[in-house]
């Protein structure tokens, strides 16, 4: 695990905001993530991962979180994660956090979150992120 100072040597603008924050945070802080301002991941490569929640499948009825599923294992989607939490507004009725494999702007990803869009009401991205 490399630590500020390291930093420090090949960024000293990167140095001044991991200082600035282990002021206001202190030792404590466990996790610093740095991305490019690019988007890209810093090796080549990297593996994608994408995090998303949905809701709000339509009129209740059997199979219908499984065609949504569908949308990803139809696209040779894996998902790594996948959890439920009831909804406060109506018993019965729950939402669901994923972790998928890949990028949120390349295929076949795109294709099955716009798919997706259509049979949730409410689909919100949380972000794609490179594997370190």
């Amino acid at each position: 695990m490399a630590s500020w100072s390291d930093f420090a040597a090949a960024d000293p603008s990167l140095a001044a905001a991991i200082r600035a924050l282990l002021e206001q945070y202190g030792p404590g802080m466990a996790y610093l993530a740095t991305v490019r301002p690019d988007g890209a991941p810093a090796a080549d490569g990297a593996t994608w991962k994408t995090s998303l929640i949905f809701s709000e499948l339509g009129e209740d009825h059997p199979g219908a979180l499984v065609a949504a599923l569908d949308e990803f294992s139809s696209r040779g989607i894996n998902l790594s994660r996948i959890e439920s939490r009831p909804l406060r507004s109506q018993l019965g009725r729950y939402m669901f956090f994923l972790d998928i494999d890949g990028k949120l702007d390349q295929e076949p990803v795109a294709t099955a979150i716009k798919a997706l869009r259509g049979k949730a009401e409410s689909v919100r991205i949380l972000g794609s992120y490179p594997l370190v």
